[in-house]
């Protein structure tokens, strides 16, 4: 079952795992590079590899986010809590954008409330982003939420066949919490 969450601009379509596998093994290869958003067919066998393989094992988990545009329908970009390990409370937030919808502001708004649905329905204490250093945008936008750096991990993860060092940045219930009183006190 997939639940609908809005914004101002956007509805955000929430997978969980068995939803996701249900979407992706009940269409096409057609019906799923648009519902996907994905523009090569090459993106839509990764993200069927993952999921015959399994995005999820017995300890860790998935939440998936589908950006599309209010009015239009249109697929902005998507967003996940990956690396979800409910035992731990913890898990990665990663987010992607299609080019045509960057610098709007958009995946700050899916921000306001995928945040939130986080800590509140998925019971997180601790959020973490990997996130590139050449990726100044990215880096702003955790930090615009109050996400710290804690780390820089050398050899991080593999791009188009080359190790890239990633930074870790992490927010934490009691971080987030101090946030929201921060700025209704304000």
């Amino acid at each position: 079952m997939t639940q609908l969450l809005t914004t101002e601009r956007m509805h955000l379509r929430v997978f969980e795992k068995e939803a996701y596998y249900a979407l992706v093994n009940s269409h096409s290869d057609e019906e799923l590079m648009v519902l996907l958003g994905f523009d090569e067919p090459s993106q839509l066998e990764l993200e069927k590899r993952k999921v015959r393989e399994g995005m999820c094992t017995y300890r860790t988990s998935v939440s998936i986010f589908h950006m599309l545009h209010k009015d239009s329908g249109a697929f902005i970009g998507s967003m996940a809590f990956h690396n979800w390990y409910p035992e731990h409370r913890r898990a990665e937030i990663g987010y992607i954008t299609r080019p045509e919808w960057r610098r709007q502001g958009l995946m700050r708004e899916a921000l306001a409330t995928t945040i939130p649905y986080g800590f509140e329905v998925l019971n997180l204490n601790r959020m973490e982003a990997v996130i590139a250093p050449y990726n100044i945008a990215s880096q702003a936008l955790v930090k615009a939420w109050n996400f710290r750096q804690e780390g820089h991990m050398k050899e991080h993860y593999m791009v188009n066949g080359q190790l890239e060092d990633s930074l870790l940045f992490a927010l934490t219930r009691s971080e987030y919490d101090q946030l929201l009183l921060n700025k209704a006190q304000s």
